[in-house]
C-alpha cells in the first residue's frame, strides 16, 4: 500500500483529534518520496499547540530522520 492512516486523541474528538498520515511515492526505480503530516482539530488546540509543538514537530523530524538512515543503510 502506498498510504498509512489513523486518528486518535481524546475520547471526545470536538477537545482533540490527531490525523496521522504516512504516503509513499514512487519517484524512480531506485527512489521513494516519503511524506508525513499530521492534522490536529479540536478546541483544546490553541492551548496545546504553544506548549508542545515544538517538541511534536521535533519528534517528527527525529523520526523521519531515523527512516531515512534505515532506509538507505539497507
Amino acid at each position: 500500500p502506498d498510504q498509512m492512516r489513523w486518528e486518535g486523541g481524546a475520547p471526545d474528538p470536538s477537545l482533540f483529534l490527531g490525523d496521522h498520515h504516512f504516503e509513499l511515492e514512487a519517484v524512480s526505480p531506485n527512489r521513494t518520496r516519503f511524506r508525513q503530516n499530521e492534522d490536529f482539530t479540536g478546541t483544546l488546540i490553541a492551548d496545546l499547540w504553544p506548549a508542545q509543538g515544538e517538541r511534536i514537530e521535533d519528534n517528527f523530524r527525529r523520526m523521519n530522520e531515523g527512516l531515512r538512515r534505515a532506509c538507505e543503510s539497507g
